[in-house]
């Protein structure tokens, strides 16, 4: 069982996950614990504080009275004072090696472990705090690799000795080189530590309790009709941890394939839920989720002299390579002539001067023409096999009028991946979610005019609503009102009281301003319905112009 940072917080998170440990321990568990609440943010803005010479008393002492619970046999008197000098001769050197930020950055999780460990012992159940630096080891020098040979043995001579009765509550994210420094595991760390303790004992299942129902179809904070996922294969989870899932990290599945051990993902705060399961059956095919990536940039590089040349792609790569830049994505044209992939934004810059170095004759003699580089871009990547989803996911982007810049269909048919604008992201998940799952198309319509005819037709929009969905599989949304005073704006629709709150709304009717509001909402199928008759409006809308293009269709309602 592992516990993530948000489910071990203070208040109802804390004391769930002690009801949901005493409830297993009728079997053999082991628990595996992050740091609690934001401690691993707190632990790295000390660092920073310090680094710049920064006080940081008072941050240490928040970072303290938030680990405090009660309890009369906790105390961090020491680890306080410990943290504290790390701290100081920081302050004084002004910098800090990436041992000495492993050393910092481990408080949490042992502080973490010893709480819960004490809280566990005051309710009558037999626990003992384990430092997993004493079980897992990496690499010399800092490394993250973890040494599987000597850390399986030292794991299974560990719980060899361990009574069956005794939860051992073990820190995540943490381990020690062959010298005994402290390491660390790095990105989702603690879940790394849980799958592979759970292979090397060969344990039934993993169960990663976090603050979250399970895996969806889609981010709920982006998609409203994202739905939560029953069952996924490993290598449907490891596409979607390539492809941005923050659950879960590539690497922390890769120890439970070759054991065939499943993992649980299940929410601490609701613990009856079921959660989704990832074993090596899954659910059969079909599409599972669609995922995104933020912040990505397309380089680009065209010109003549690349027809026919052997050896270009090769240098591409093997200059990125040098300086440890990976790409995401590939293009290149059939004649030749250009060739584009995608790289994280955080590295563009550098890629782009890597590859004007390596070509610099080429640049020169114009057989290149430029290395260019296009920015504020994002993934979409659509995980599981389906024949038409391609086909679906364009068609769907098309017609709201959102540019791809790229598009890539894996070999193996496992993803599908779209790159568009970040400015349009929120609008294109959306679309290709509706698109590959066959959501109930929403036209979400903005009505100007409330009079008579007007107020009729968004009262009749808001009446119907159950009747037309259930009848022609079709939602209408109204999610603006507008008059010659007033514009209200509702993303998820306006109910009956929408007469009061348009009244109530504080947003002058000004046509730039509702145009302005819907281009940067993300609602997709936007359509205008005039009920006025106002020769302004009728002046803005699509009559071969693009004065609406990019936000709505129009229909004149009479």
């Amino acid at each position: 069982m592992k516990f993530g940072g948000s489910s071990l917080d203070n208040g109802h998170g804390l004391q769930n996950c002690l009801d949901i440990i005493e409830k297993a321990a009728s079997e053999p568990v082991a628990v595996v614990v992050s740091a609690r609440g934001d401690s691993t943010d707190v632990l790295e803005n000390l660092l920073l504080r310090a680094s710049r010479g920064d006080a940081f008393a008072e941050l240490l002492n928040d970072f303290f009275h938030y680990q405090m619970v009660p309890s009369e046999k906790l105390a961090f008197d020491k680890e306080k004072r410990v943290l504290g000098e790390l701290l100081f001769a920081v302050s004084l050197t002004r910098e800090y090696s990436q041992a000495l930020k492993d050393r910092v950055m481990a408080y949490g999780e042992l502080i973490s472990a010893k709480t819960i460990t004490q809280l566990l012992l005051q309710r009558g159940l037999k626990t003992l705090f384990v430092d997993s630096r004493e079980l897992l080891v990496t690499g010399v020098n800092g490394s993250r690799k973890v040494l599987h040979e000597e850390s399986e043995k030292r794991v299974l001579q560990f719980f060899k000795q361990l009574s069956p009765d005794t939860v051992p509550i073990i820190t995540g994210f943490i381990a020690s080189d062959m010298k005994g420094n402290t390491t660390t595991l790095g990105r989702n760390g603690s879940n790394y530590t849980a799958t592979l303790l759970a292979s090397y004992l060969n344990a039934r299942e993993v169960q990663n309790w976090t603050n979250i129902d399970g895996i969806y179809t889609a981010d709920p904070r982006m998609v409203e009709d994202a739905r939560k996922i029953e069952l996924l294969t490993y290598r449907e989870a490891n596409e979607l941890a390539n492809f941005g899932a923050n659950i879960l990290h590539a690497k922390t599945i890769l120890p439970l394939i070759e054991k065939q051990i499943p993992i649980r993902i299940l929410n601490s705060f609701h613990p009856d839920r079921p959660g989704t399961t990832i074993n090596s059956e899954g659910a059969g095919k079909g599409i599972k989720a669609v995922s995104v990536i933020r912040d990505v940039s397309l380089i680009s590089i065209e010109g003549r002299g690349l027809m026919g040349k052997v050896g270009i792609d090769a240098r591409i790569f093997s200059a990125l390579s040098r300086v440890n830049i990976s790409v995401r994505m590939i293009s290149q044209a059939s004649s030749e002539r250009g060739i584009g992939f995608i790289v994280n934004e955080a590295d563009a810059s550098v890629a782009r001067d890597i590859l004007e170095r390596e070509f610099e004759n080429e640049l020169r003699h114009s057989d290149i023409s430029a290395v260019r580089v296009n920015n504020d871009l994002a993934i979409i990547a659509i995980i599981g096999r389906h024949n038409y989803a391609l086909e679906k996911a364009i068609a769907g982007l098309r017609k709201n009028r959102i540019w791809m810049y790229l598009i890539n269909n894996s070999m193996s048919g496992e993803h599908i991946s779209l790159v568009v604008s970040n400015n349009d992201l929120a609008k294109a998940v959306n679309v290709v979610h509706n698109q590959v799952f066959g959501a109930v198309k929403t036209l979400n319509i903005v009505a100007f005019g409330k009079g008579t005819v007007g107020g009729t037709f968004i009262d009749q929009v808001v009446g119907t609503l159950e009747e037309i969905i259930r009848e022609r599989h079709l939602r209408l949304s109204v999610v603006g009102v507008v008059d010659s005073k007033r514009f209200l704006f509702r993303p998820k629709g306006v109910g009956t009281g929408w007469r009061d709150e348009l009244k109530a709304s504080s947003l002058p009717s000004d046509l730039g301003l509702i145009k302005e509001t819907f281009a940067g909402s993300g609602l997709e199928n936007l359509v205008l319905a005039d009920n006025t008759a106002s020769r302004e409006i009728v002046n803005h809308y699509l009559v071969g112009g693009d004065q609406v293009k990019a936000c709505f269709h129009k229909i004149k309602v009479m």
